[in-house]
């Protein structure tokens, strides 16, 4: 499990590249005797912090599943937003894709 702070307080920044528009496929981790049928993850929320151990705020990017586009969630203030970026994602969202859908 990942740490957010160092032993001392720090916060740790390690990126972790993902791609919003592209399906997570986690098929390769199955069990090699297992029926093979795709299994495909779609990105739909990213949670984000700014601050340190003692102090920060967090918002969060969501994509609609109605009209597809994203949503910056800031306190009261909700705005449309490009989809979330590698850089300073804290939590990663996804939801399972039906066999066939992207």
């Amino acid at each position: 499990m990942g740490k957010r702070f160092t032993n001392s307080g720090v916060k740790v920044n390690t990126q972790v590249g993902f791609a919003p528009h592209e399906p997570l496929d986690l098929t390769r981790f199955l069990d090699p005797c297992a029926p093979r049928e795709p299994v495909n993850y779609q990105l739909y929320a990213a949670i984000y912090h700014s601050g340190g151990a003692h102090y920060g705020h967090y918002v969060a990017v969501c994509r609609h599943e109605g009209d597809g586009r994203w949503y910056l969630y800031n306190d009261d203030t909700v705005t449309v937003c490009s989809p979330p970026q590698p850089n300073g994602a804290y939590l990663l969202f996804y939801q399972r894709l039906r066999p066939g859908s992207t």
